[in-house]
């Protein structure tokens, strides 16, 4: 099982196609546990202190980053098949 975590604004333009494409991959593939975290709430704020996050969407995978902006779906795809 893979712990997804994306990191959002809703002032972002590119946010939504992130959400979507984590969301589709999700909905196919059972090892993926997704959390989508906004950067107002108290949890963004901590997940962007710890990881030093400049931009959004920021994609976390098993607390690593791995994707900065949107994501490539056949990369995500690979990465959560490992």
């Amino acid at each position: 099982m893979h712990k997804v975590i994306l990191v959002v604004s809703s002032a972002c333009p590119y946010c939504p196609k992130a959400k979507d494409i984590w969301e589709k991959i999700k909905n196919k593939y059972n090892n993926v546990e997704l959390e989508i975290v906004d950067v107002i709430t108290e949890k963004g704020k901590e997940i962007i202190r710890k990881h030093n996050i400049m931009a959004v969407p920021t994609t976390l995978i098993d607390d690593k980053i791995v994707f900065v902006g949107i994501p490539d779906v056949n990369k995500a795809i690979e990465f959560i098949s490992r």
